[in-house]
């Protein structure tokens, strides 16, 4: 079986559950430590989230501080990702997203793809379309 998005991340909003990210691409991010005591980790990543499930920027003198739709998190004064508020050093990415708990929620994407070796014209034509199967293992059943 092939699974083509075993490395692949959902991001939520922790608090409604909104999805900020969906099936993120290990190649497309990295991530650290949290620089303060509320946040677990960051998320680095040059991918914007999913326009329609942000809030509109909060902005204060051209900062980009970006919340759910829900604005779960503006009450607090806090946001859940940076896009260039200052505040945080996004360490070259265009995206920081604050993560653990009451912020973003991280998983591994649900949404994954299987293949079976009966399948071999449809991995072919997976391949054709430029998707690149990365892992294959077998299974025995």
């Amino acid at each position: 079986m092939l699974d083509i998005n075993k490395n692949k991340i959902d991001i939520f909003c922790d608090t409604c559950g909104m999805t900020l990210y969906e099936q993120l691409p290990f190649s497309e991010y990295t991530k650290s430590k949290g620089p303060q005591s509320h946040i677990k980790e960051t998320i680095y990543t040059n991918i914007p989230p999913i326009q329609n499930n942000i809030s509109k920027p909060y902005t204060r003198r051209g900062e980009q501080r970006l919340c759910c739709r829900n604005n779960c998190h503006v009450r607090y004064h806090r946001w859940l990702i940076d896009n260039g508020s200052g505040f945080i050093d996004r360490k070259g990415f265009e995206f920081a997203i604050a993560c653990g708990p009451t912020l973003a929620r991280v998983e591994k994407s649900k949404h994954h793809l299987f293949y079976s070796a009966k399948d071999e014209g449809l991995i072919a034509n997976v391949q054709q379309s430029g998707i690149q199967i990365v892992e294959a293992s077998v299974c025995f059943q």
